[in-house]
Parts: C-alpha cells; structure tokens; sequence
C-alpha cells in the first residue's frame, strides 16, 4: 500500500477534468509502468538479500533437510507484546547492526533477546534495527531466520540476515578447542569463536555493529549503546573486577609467553557478551586482530594458559585497548555466585533489584541460564516475561545433578489485588485459639477468607467466629480429618491454604511461601518435612515399579533426613491447588483410607505428587510425575487452647503414631510402591536481607525441621 492510498486529492471542475482526461491517462500508464519496473527491481534485490548478499553467502541450493529440526510454531507472544514490534514502516535513519551466534541446540535464547529487544526499544528506534543471524553454516541460519519471522510476523523478514561460518571457509576454526574442565565440550565449539570473525562476515558498508550473546536481555533502548564515542578503540566492551575474574585467576600467568607479555596480574578482564565494534579500526589492524586472536588460541592448544573458550585471547589482544562500557550495558554475576555472610555460609549469590532495574542489557553469565532449573531463580521470570511459554521449546539439555539445588529466588510477589488464598481450618473444639489465628492472619492482605471446617456435630459453629466477618463457618456432618477436602466446593479460590488450630505463623513467611506456591502450582508446599524408610532397603521408591514387582512393606516416616531428601510434607501448614482437594475427595481409596485413620495431610503428598490434576482444571502442569512436594522453612508458634485438649495435641501417643506409620504403608499399597518423589531442596527466608533462597537439604536439615519457635523444640514422632 502506497501513501497515495490515504490522500485525498483535491476535486478539479467538470471542464478542467475534460481538457486533461487524456494527458491524464497517458501520464498514468507512464508512471504505473515505472512502478512496475521499480516493483520488480526491489524484490530481485530482497531475494539477493534473503540469500545472503554478503561474500560468504554464495550457496542457494535447497540443504533445510540437513538442518536439525526446529519448532515452526507461532510465538505466544503475552498480550502486551503483540502489536508492539512493528518494523514495517520506513526510516531515513541508519541502521543499527544486531549480530547473535545461534545454532539448532541454542535458540531458545535468541527468541527471549529479539523479542526483549524490539519491546525495549523507543520507536524511532525500531525500524533500524538490523538482525545478523551467524550460525553453522547457511541452511542452518536461514532455517533459524525462518523460525524468527514466524514468530516475530510483524518484522520485515528483510531485518534478519543469515551467516554460515562453513561458507566462510576460514580454516582457523578447524582447530579452536578448549581443555577438558569448565564447559569444556561447549566452549569449544566453532561457533563460539565466530565472534573473532564478525568484521570480516558482514558487509564491508557495516561500519559499526553491537554483539549480544544468547544469554543476555535487552531491557532497555539500545540506541544510546549504539552512539557512545568509542575513543578510537576498536572494540567497546564492560569489565569484571571481582577477585576470581583478575587476570592472576583467569590464567596461568608463569607460563610463556604470558610471564614475559606484560600483563598487570590484578587487571579487570572483559566480558566479551556484550561488544561494540567499531570495523573500520578492526579491518585496518595490522596483523589483523582476527589472527591475533586465533594465535593465542592456537598457543593455549599447544600448552594450556586458560580454561575458558573465545574470551581469555579478546583480553590478551585488547588488553588496554578497549572502550570500558558502563555496567548497566551488560549487567553480570546475575547467577552462579556464592558468598559468605553472617546468616549462612556459602549461601548463594545475585545482583540487587536496584541493580537489575537500572540496567540496560542483563547478562546471565556463568552456567545456570534463565531457561533451566524451571525458570525459578535468578531474575529468570525477567527472562520469562519475553519468552512466557518456553517450556515448549525446551530440548533435552542435561543439568548437572547439584547445579539446580541452590539458588536465589527472585521472584516479587504480585499485589494481593491480582490473586489471593483461602485459608482452611479443621476444628472441633478450640474455639480461642481459631479466633486467635483468625485476627492474626487478617492483618495479611494475601488472605482472602478463613473458612473453618467445624468438626463438632454435638455444637453448632461457635458465635464467636460469627462475630469475625473475614471467617465463616461450615458445620460438618462427621468428625473426619478429611473434611478439610470435602469442602472444597465451598471455596473461591484456586490458592489453598490449609492451617491447624494449634500454631501461629509468621506472616511474612505465609507470603514469602504463597508468592513461591504460586511458580509451582502443581506441588504442595509444606513446613515440616518427613522421609519415607521401609525395612526393604533394596527396593528403589523413586522409581515407578514395573508389572509385578515387590511393593515394601514395614514402612514408616522418619523426620531425620540423613540422606539429604525429603519426600512428604506433613499438616501444620501447606499450600495446595482446590483442583487437588477435589482429586482427593473424588479418590474412594483415599477417602476410605481416612475415615478412620489421620492419613489426609500424607496422602495430599501422594496425591500432589502422582495423581493429574482435573481436566477443567485452571492449572497447567508443566512437570512430570513424580511432582516432590516443596519445604519453607520457618518458625511456627505452637499455641494451647485453655478450653480443650485433643488428639492433635497428644503428638507421644502410641496409637497415633502406630496409625501415622500405617498410613505410609497402606499408601504405598495404594499407590503400588509409587512415592511422592525425593525433594533434595528447601526453601528459606533471611530476615536480614529480605532473599528467599534455595538451599540443599543435605548438611543443613539432616536432624531435620520441625517448625517451632526458633527451632527450639526437639523434633517428635509424628
């Protein structure tokens, strides 16, 4: 569509119409011929581009069906986002060179940094953004920039270029390797290094480009980046100046030629994530810094002088010869880090929110990247956000076994106006303590209603409690501890928060622990944990048993976790999805089960754990069975009611106890061997620094928690 489609050309007169319908005519077949003429010399120019009109692009045969596999699926964009990257429109303005480094394994990443880039960025900004895709070789990129304009429709595909560093044919890259050890196999890979030969891929008219690695988001305009005075250095990039990024750690500095190279041992090292280039000073070095790059790389393969892939030589070639960038322009250190405090020893590490907020680029640096561990820590739902359903795209990339244990969780709580819980209280007696709990947690804005299952078929609900207008009363017909299931009709929100009538928690732990619930909706989340043992030691209970095999009997659970795992949460408090209480109460053998024993708060674990959620249920489950159950440590008040004494309270009895362990057994029956699934993680909040942490359970928990007032109280059976 032309701009002439929208102008509304003045009307001429019946008589000047006349005289120049002819002229008028002939003048418009001229110029719809030279329209046609123009038309078809710019789509011959945008399938040159489409095919590469750079010197490495000269291939056009058809090689997609050596290409790995890539999602072809259409990119849920959130709601906001969908009519916000629109590069259709025309600019004068010179164009801003984006380059990435993807492959098929790897480009998850790049979809979450386009589409935080073309978000963050103003709209006089927009229309001169330049993608350069460099990947493997040409099929491979032309496949990702496919996968790119399918889920970015309103980007001119024209925006994104491919690079194939096979079409390249630099042999320089046959023989870059990096030493067994630290991401060894992916650091050695030649794409990796493709950044050594961005000023010579792209065309010799780009004078100036930004790299970002695939790890990295864009929250900010880049523009500013773009135009900062380079100072005549050929690359621009920020630093690390923490002890273990100084050269004395980085590399092996009495070795030649690094003892003689005159390097400052206790020089920052840059990051090479985020860099500016200027070309025209890299294309005039003399030797080129191409060559002095893969030289040091080729030296480090003759005698190791650094562990790391493309970054130790850009510090060895530039040293003192880089334009230092703010941080905020790559922003590091967000995960992977730990630190010694005065609350805990070696607990783990992250950037603060201030920090975070002011930055223009974040950069997760290090192993653990935004995508894994769930997308639970580390200012990954900042990733998320740019990239909400990519749980779908995830491939089998293996995460080491420990790297998943401790994090930071940094996810803030959303306000109590966009989601709230219902709290759910069991009772048949304590009348002063329910009244007690209820004027305690109304202070919380979290909590949306108290709905008291009254136990007691001999009273009706207490005139108290219809005296509290955020509580309300529901009179049972049988004194069942399952009641706290049954009433789940009765309940308006999908957040539950089931509560004994006996403790008083903190409040600012109860929201600390919903604002987590609510990341792992298809878990319970307890406060005191349990393991399960059983006399067969040899029977393996993580694994689902096959036809036949031996379910173990003798089972009980032990609330010593000297193993480092947990496998069930147990009453007190925990947060539970409704659609799980209804599972539960639509189960005849779990319903049978604790109509005379107290198995109830024991089986939500198994149920949790094992058992799909309703089909009409509001929640997505995005995890595989097993679903372990999660543990918030705190400390809970145990609290005496001055009127009644009950069961509850008579934790040394015999005959509880000998019922709790027979519950574990007739589960396992139940559920054929099956358990919840082992949790080797809980979750903590430092009073001081206001973090929640991830931490693991073995060395810390291993007497186990039992969640009285500063952990004072001896932990006891059940």
């Amino acid at each position: 569509m032309t701009s002439q489609d929208h102008i509304q050309w003045p009307r001429a007169s019946s008589d000047v119409r006349g005289a120049m319908k002819k002229p008028r005519l002939r003048w418009t077949l001229i110029v719809a011929w030279s329209l046609v003429i123009h038309a078809l010399f710019l789509l011959r120019y945008a399938v040159h581009a489409y095919r590469g009109h750079h010197p490495f692009s000269t291939s056009t045969a058809s090689t997609a069906s050596s290409v790995r596999s890539l999602p072809r699926r259409t990119f849920e964009l959130v709601e906001q986002h969908i009519h916000a990257p629109n590069l259709l429109y025309h600019t004068s303005a010179p164009p801003i060179h984006l380059v990435f480094t993807t492959s098929a394994s790897y480009t998850i990443g790049l979809v979450a940094l386009i589409n935080s880039t073309l978000i963050s960025a103003e709209p006089q900004t927009k229309p001169r953004l330049q993608f350069h895709i460099i990947s493997s070789d040409l099929a491979e990129a032309r496949h990702v920039v496919r996968m790119m304009t399918d889920m970015f429709k309103d980007v001119n595909e024209r925006r994104f270029i491919p690079y194939g560093l096979k079409e390249s044919r630099d042999g320089r890259l046959d023989h870059v390797k990096v030493w067994a050890g630290y991401r060894s196999e992916s650091l050695s890979k030649p794409i990796v290094f493709a950044r050594y030969l961005i000023p010579d891929l792209l065309p010799a008219t780009v004078e100036r480009a930004i790299y970002l690695d695939q790890d990295t988001l864009v929250v900010k305009d880049l523009a500013p980046l773009w135009d900062i005075d380079m100072d005549g250095k050929p690359i621009a990039a920020a630093r690390l100046c923490r002890p273990t990024a100084l050269f004395r750690h980085q590399f092996i500095m009495k070795k030649d030629p690094l003892k003689n190279g005159g390097f400052d041992h206790d020089t920052c090292t840059l990051n090479n994530g985020v860099l500016v280039y200027d070309m025209k000073s890299w294309r005039a070095s003399s030797p080129s810094f191409s060559n002095q790059l893969f030289e040091w790389t080729r030296l480090n393969n003759l005698d190791r002088l650094y562990s790391l892939g493309s970054q130790p030589p850009f510090n060895l070639v530039f040293y003192r010869n880089y334009k230092i960038l703010d941080d905020r322009w790559n922003l590091m250190d967000i995960a992977g880090l730990k630190e010694d405090t005065t609350y805990g020893h070696g607990l783990p590490w992250t950037r603060t929110r201030d920090e975070v907020s002011s930055a223009a680029v974040i950069h997760w640096n290090g192993e653990i990247k935004p995508w894994m561990c769930g997308g639970e820590g580390y200012y990954s739902e900042l990733w998320t956000y740019f990239f909400p359903n990519y749980r779908e795209y995830l491939g089998n990339e293996e995460i080491p076994e420990t790297m998943c244990k401790s994090l930071v969780v940094t996810n803030p709580p959303q306000p109590p106006s966009v989601e709230q819980f219902t709290v759910v209280i069991v009772s048949f007696m304590r009348v002063d303590t329910i009244v007690k709990i209820a004027k305690h947690l109304q202070r919380s804005l979290y909590v949306k209603e108290i709905v008291v299952a009254w136990n007691n078929v001999f009273k009706p609900c207490p005139e108290e409690l219809s005296e509290l207008p955020w509580v309300r009363c529901i009179q049972q017909e049988a004194n069942l501890v399952h009641n706290r299931f049954l009433i789940w009709p009765n309940i308006t929100t999908e957040a539950v928060l089931h509560y004994d009538d006996d403790v008083i928690a903190p409040l600012e732990d109860l929201e600390a622990a919903f604002s987590l619930w609510k990341e792992h909706r298809d878990q319970i989340l307890g406060f005191e944990p349990r393991v399960i043992v059983c006399d067969s030691a040899e029977v393996d209970l993580e694994l689902q048993p096959s036809a036949g095999a031996r379910i173990p009997k003798g089972c009980r659970y032990r609330f010593q976790l000297k193993q480092g795992v947990f496998d069930i949460v147990i009453g007190k408090l925990f947060f539970v999805a409704k659609s799980f209480m209804q599972v539960y109460t639509e189960t005849p053998e779990l319903m049978e089960l604790s109509l005379d024993a107290p198995c109830e708060d024991i089986a939500m674990s198994f149920v949790t754990g094992l058992l799909p959620l309703p089909p009409d249920s509001p929640i997505h489950s995005y995890n595989q069975f097993p679903r372990p159950p999660l543990l918030f440590k705190s400390n809970l008040t145990e609290i005496k009611s001055k009127k009644f004494s009950g069961l509850s309270q008579g934790i040394a009895s015999g005959i509880w106890r000998d019922k709790r362990h027979g519950c574990v057994d007739a589960l396992l029956q139940i559920f054929k061997g099956r358990t919840p699934g082992g949790q080797e993680s809980y979750y903590e909040l430092d009073p001081v620094r206001r973090r929640l942490y991830k931490l693991p359970v073995a060395g810390r928990l291993d007497k186990g928690w039992c969640s009285d007032t500063h952990g004072s109280r001896e932990c006891r059976q059940p």
